[in-house]
């Protein structure tokens, strides 16, 4: 009986699914590639009473190449990216006209997988001073909080923004993704990856859970199978991600309790939701485009003096990556 029960395991191990593959990225040294990335980050704030929402815009436009200089084992390669100088346009906001900033070139290592995952990174550019609004989510951030009104909890609902706005915008995950799965998987397959945590639970949470702690957002990918796109055929993946959370009890988790007894916040919310589809090499599994969309939303109502108060932010990101054409040499 039990050789029989091993036999029967043993076959059932054995047995594969015809229709699944292995989704693994192939290196060789000596291979460059050229990319364009956009990224487009539209954003409408609400401070105070006011009930107009006080549009803004960027676009970061960046340019680098990738070379593969070097294959270790398991199908793991080191990789040198080559950042041109990068553009970000501002545009209108307030009494601040459109305008253009320039970033320094980056020279940056790799250690990669062939899941697409950085095993290890070396920022080889010599060090600068950095300017003052060299990253548009940490400098919005700032800004609503300080415009926003005074106050420890108002200056964290600024770190929290600055935190969505980074998210819908796609960190790291148009340059380097899609994640892929460590197991053979077939048309209609997802699997998981970590994009960040956000502060707060999930809403619906039974209260007597919630504290000082932070939730996990997720990005679900799946396997398309084989596309055409323009003509030609690719192994196209999508990936998602989405989370509405209640943010009070982190916002005001640290402070005294007679400050939390009397603060005025009275609801405060967050809502992030994106959506990505990667088209892939079919022979070396290289991206040669990749879209997203995303939006975001934060909430902070308030009661002032008896007077009802909302702080808002409205976010809507975009972004394309598209392989180049390398110059002739």
């Amino acid at each position: 009986m039990v050789f029989l029960t091993a036999a029967w395991l043993l076959s059932s191990i054995c047995v594969q699914d015809p229709d699944a593959v292995l989704l693994r990225r192939q290196f060789r040294v000596g291979d460059v590639e050229k990319f364009v990335l956009v990224k487009e980050l539209d954003s409408e704030v609400q401070r105070g009473n006011l009930l107009s929402w006080i549009p803004n815009k960027w676009t970061v436009t960046q340019r680098y190449t990738m070379k593969t200089t070097g294959l270790q084992g398991a199908g793991t390669a080191d990789l040198r990216l080559d950042y041109e100088k990068t553009k970000v346009h501002y545009g209108q906001f307030l009494d601040e006209g459109p305008h253009d900033d320039f970033e320094d070139p980056e020279f940056i290592v790799l250690f990669f997988s062939p899941t697409n995952e950085i095993l290890k990174i070396y920022d080889m550019t010599p060090p600068k001073k950095k300017t003052p609004k060299s990253d548009p989510g940490d400098e919005e951030g700032g800004l609503y909080a300080s415009r926003a009104g005074t106050g420890e909890a108002q200056a964290r609902g600024g770190d929290f923004l600055s935190q969505v706005q980074r998210m819908v915008s796609f960190p790291g995950l148009m340059d380097f993704g899609p994640k892929l799965p460590y197991r053979k998987v077939k048309v209609g397959d997802t699997w998981h990856s970590t994009l960040d945590f956000l502060p707060g639970m999930a809403v619906g949470t039974d209260p007597s859970r919630r504290g000082n702690k932070s939730t996990r957002v997720d990005i679900t990918y799946r396997y398309d199978g084989i596309k055409e796109r323009n003509g030609k055929k690719f192994v196209q993946i999508n990936g998602s991600f989405g989370a509405k959370l209640d943010l009070k009890t982190p916002l005001l988790a640290d402070l005294p309790i007679q400050i939390r007894m009397r603060s005025p916040i009275t609801k405060a919310t967050i809502e992030v939701k994106g959506e990505m589809n990667f088209f892939l090499d079919p022979q070396t599994l290289k991206t040669n485009y990749a879209e997203a969309n995303s939006t975001g939303d934060v909430q902070i109502d308030t009661t002032e003096a008896f007077t009802p108060i909302r702080l808002g932010m409205k976010l809507k990101g975009s972004a394309t990556l598209k392989a180049e054409p390398l110059s002739p040499k």
